[in-house]
């Protein structure tokens, strides 16, 4: 149960210092998508006005091409010709421009809107650019991005010596369970060696006590053996001469 507790604690201090290490980075991320956001806002406010000043100017081009069309059309009549607008073959009073107006030619207008048109795309790509550092930015501080840098480099080290801790403990607990098993396998080996020893001497001592029996029992039949002499001896000396008597009794016969 203890190691399953400083396995439950490691698991969770190695959540905290994630977490920590998480808003440290998001922290140190925003401030400067922060300031890219900023910067990309007013890229894409300026690109703005260049395109609405571009695209005022085309339109006043524009506006003044229509307003010179009359002049445009009666520059090109010929006398006796019909009129391409009303057909008439007689132009008493042919529209001009006004003193000091400049014609405005259709090459000019078309030019003003090619350019009113990049700089729309322009506005465009710095607009979608401005949108996506926003939201970046944004991202970032909602995981904390714009809090206390010091603050959160001081929670990531206390995460980071508890999980250090946490680590120590489990493993000086298995260490010492590794050690009292090993214990307990060489107090089993002594066990079972004491085992075997027991064994040992019981067989030793059941031979001794046979052996013993055996003495006992060989005792006594030399003491039957030797019953009615002084001594081995003498017994010996008496076969003997019984040996020599039948002996000579063979040979008598």
């Amino acid at each position: 149960a203890e190691l399953e507790r400083l396995a439950a604690d490691q698991e969770r201090a190695g959540s905290d210092v994630a977490r920590a290490e998480e808003l440290a980075a998001a922290i140190a991320a925003y401030a400067s998508a922060r300031e890219h956001a900023e910067a990309a806002d007013a890229a894409a406010a300026q690109a703005r006005q260049e395109y609405q000043d571009l695209r005022e100017a085309w339109q006043d081009l524009l506006q003044a091409r229509l307003d010179q069309a009359a002049a445009e059309l009666a520059a090109g009549l010929a006398e006796d010709a019909p009129c391409p607008v009303c057909g008439g073959v007689e132009h008493p009073h042919p529209a001009t421009l006004g003193d000091g107006e400049a014609a405005v030619t259709r090459e000019e207008e078309q030019a003003a809107k090619a350019e009113a048109g990049r700089a729309e795309e322009a506005f465009e790509a710095a607009r979608r650019e401005a949108g996506a550092a926003a939201e970046e930015a944004a991202g970032l501080r909602a995981r904390g991005g714009d809090g206390d840098p010091g603050l959160a480099a001081e929670k990531l080290a206390a995460a980071r010596a508890e999980l250090e801790r946490a680590r120590s403990a489990a493993g000086a607990l298995l260490e010492t369970r590794h050690r009292l098993e090993g214990i307990g396998e060489e107090l089993a080996a002594t066990e079972a060696g004491r085992s075997q020893a027991l064994i040992q001497a019981a067989q030793a001592e059941s031979r001794a006590e046979s052996a013993r029996a055996q003495a006992a029992d060989l005792e006594a039949k030399v003491g039957a053996a030797l019953h009615g002499f002084a001594g081995a001896g003498e017994r010996v000396e008496a076969l003997t001469q019984f040996r020599r008597l039948a002996a000579a009794a063979r040979e008598a016969r």
